[in-house]
């Protein structure tokens, strides 16, 4: 609802699969944002940077594979610091998560289980966005401790 702003960026997905031999290989796969997403001459915030976007997000995992089905490796998530309020005055701290994913995985169906939040860090997972902010508001949501998923996806 503000009339001039910038969201300029750019996001990528890499990824790879590199053989090991007999069967077993390697697949890294990352996603990468970064985000410039900004006021544009506003007559109250001037150029300051949107709040709640970081400037960058990154997420990914290595896998081990093999041509049995099995499947495991780490996973991690990283996002940047961002503020919390228009007047950027209040910045909200970056996160570094770890996990681990391990499966086995057919044509049709997958059965897994992953541990995120691995090393069980304390972060910020999301917030309310203020005119102006600061440690005392009651604006941040905990992001989410170590949990352990386990699932079966089904494919059609």
């Amino acid at each position: 609802n503000v009339d001039s702003t910038v969201h300029a960026g750019i996001e990528a997905l890499l990824g790879a699969s590199i053989p090991l031999g007999g069967g077993h290989r390697i697949e890294p796969l990352v996603s990468a944002t970064y985000n410039a997403f900004s006021f544009d001459d506003d007559a109250v915030y001037a150029n300051n940077r949107l709040p709640a976007a970081p400037r960058h997000a990154i997420r990914g995992e290595v896998m081990y594979r093999n041509d049995k089905g099995f499947f495991a490796g780490p996973t991690f998530d990283v996002g940047g610091a961002r503020y919390a309020d228009f007047s950027n005055t209040y910045r909200v701290g970056s996160y570094e998560l770890l996990g681990l994913r391990v499966g086995f995985e057919r044509e049709r169906w997958e059965l897994f289980g992953e541990v995120r939040n691995l090393l069980d860090e304390e972060y910020v997972g999301v917030f309310s966005v203020l005119d102006r902010a600061s440690a005392g508001s009651a604006i941040l949501q905990a992001g989410e401790p170590r949990s352990v998923y386990a699932g079966l996806r089904w494919r059609w």
